[in-house]
């Protein structure tokens, strides 16, 4: 039949040897070694002393709901996300410049990048030099879907410059051209100013 043991929360009772349930444990408190549960609050596992390691036998820990970590994470090992990460707030990937980080599949940014280096196929930004467009193979090539590139700042060419279809100086008749050099001309020149 049913057994009561004390009258008192006050009391104590001592058991020497394996205690067996068969069936379900009910109570309020449990204290196993360093393990509480229910003992600060109703639905929390704590430690009198020392942290709180979860470990298997299978080597899986599952949590089957949503977890919820108010302090920071830590993972020791690989990280494996199956589904859709949301991260709230600032991240940092990597503690040192020599870090590597691999992404598959498309990446969106919703707002700026902000970057010291980007290499993006054979198209170096920054790299080398802070102001400097580049290339790891092959010339730069600029092309637009509308078919025009515009720039608003003035153009320095260090080299030579090669013009393939027709070129136009100027957009008024008041515009001034300097030519400092030899000019050769290979064909019909047509000049329309003042």
């Amino acid at each position: 039949g049913n057994v009561t043991l004390g009258n008192a929360a006050t009391d104590a009772h001592t058991v020497n040897g394996t205690v067996q349930f068969i069936n379900a444990i009910t109570s309020t408190d449990i204290t196993a070694d360093s393990i509480k549960i229910g003992v600060d609050a109703s639905n929390e596992i704590s430690t009198t002393v020392g942290n709180l390691i979860l470990d298997s036998a299978g080597g899986t820990v599952n949590i089957t709901d949503n977890a919820d970590v108010d302090g920071n994470l830590n993972v020791d090992g690989n990280t494996q996300v199956d589904g859709t990460l949301t991260v709230d707030g600032n991240v940092t990937l990597g503690n040192t410049a020599t870090d590597v980080h691999a992404v598959t599949g498309t990446v969106t940014f919703n707002n700026a990048m902000t970057a010291t280096d980007v290499t993006i196929d054979n198209i170096t930004i920054g790299v080398v030099a802070n102001n400097v467009i580049d290339t790891t193979s092959g010339n730069l090539t600029f092309q637009s879907f509308g078919g025009t590139v515009y720039t608003d700042a003035n153009h320095t060419v260090n080299q030579s410059l090669s013009v393939l279809g027709n070129t136009t100086f100027g957009n008024a008749g008041t515009d001034t051209h300097t030519f400092t050099g030899n000019t050769t001309f290979n064909d019909f020149v047509d000049i329309n100013g003042p």
